[in-house]
Parts: structure tokens; sequence; C-alpha cells
């Protein structure tokens, strides 16, 4: 079972450029992207998923489609930890049919520019995901607990967010 801890950190669209710089000279490196994200959740109809905490997405970018469980969120003050489990997907529409016939449908849609850097700071490798959505700029920061909060103190990051794009998505929205 994997931990997805991650946290991210709002910044704005004119800081984007200037924080990938400054993570470049940290040593870090390109791994995906820039590209454009197509990303569908699905739920059933009474919510049982979102209910309890849980989140199914179909996730679409370039010619590759994955497809992720997310579990509830375990208490924490500063980071979101949750189990996640990820494949591939070759034949998006064939699992879009596969998910219609057990009952679940979209139950919300999002897009968003994402550019994915690796950063190794001694014992800790990170995924720092530079995110460009309609409700604002992200950096969004994946790995273990010490090495996200020594990257974010290095770069004076104290509001850390815990939220869901879905999440911000529907708070911002409105």
């Amino acid at each position: 079972m994997h931990i997805e801890t991650e946290a991210k950190f709002e910044v704005k669209r004119d800081d984007l450029e200037s924080v990938r710089r400054q993570l470049i000279e940290l040593g870090a490196s390109a791994f995906a992207g820039p590209h454009t994200e197509e990303n569908e959740l699905y739920d059933f109809p009474d919510a049982r998923l979102a209910r309890s905490g849980c989140a199914l997405r179909l996730r679409a970018y370039g010619n590759q489609n994955l497809l992720t469980f997310k579990g509830p969120i375990q208490s924490d003050p500063l980071l979101k930890r949750r189990e996640e489990i990820e494949t591939d997907v070759q034949q998006a529409q064939a699992v879009k049919t596969i998910l219609s016939r057990l009952g679940l449908a979209v139950s919300f849609g999002y897009r968003k520019t994402r550019e994915i850097l690796r950063i190794e700071q001694g014992e800790h490798t990170l995924q720092v995901c530079l995110d460009e959505t309609p409700v604002g700029c992200f950096v969004e920061v994946e790995g273990d607990a010490a090495g996200i909060k020594q990257l974010a103190a290095r770069f004076g990051w104290t509001e850390f967010i815990t939220k869901s794009y879905v999440d911000l998505y529907l708070e911002r929205r409105r």
C-alpha cells in the first residue's frame, strides 16, 4: 500500500517561472511536461466515494491515461496523506464504459497545466509539480514529510494547502 504525502503552496502566476528557475538552481531536473491534464472524478449517484473521503480519478494527458484510487485523508495538520493506487490505462474509453456499467459517473471534471520536476535534497527525493489552473497557480510537492517541510522552509512557504483541486475549484468558482 502506497501512502501519498503532499502539500500545495499557492504562488502568483508571475512567480511560477521564478520558482522553476530556483528549483533548477537547487538541482531539480525536468521530469514531465509541461502538459495539459484532463481530470475526471467518478462516483456513485449517492456520492458514497466522496462521503467516505475517497476519490476515483481518470487523468488524460498527451497519449497517457492514469486511473487513480485515493483513500481517505489521514489526519495531519500540514500535509495531506492518503492511500494512493494508480495504474496506466491503455484504453480510456473502455475504462469509462466499465465504470459506467458499475454504476459510476463523472461527478466532477477539471483541467490544469502541469510541469513535473524531481529534486533530491540529501536523503529526500521530491516530486514538484508546477500547476496552472483556472483557480490559481500552485506548487504541489510530493515526497516524505521532512523533505516537503524542508523545501517549503527554503522557499518561505508557510501556508500549507491540503485541499484537493476539486475542493479548490468548488470553493473558488462559487
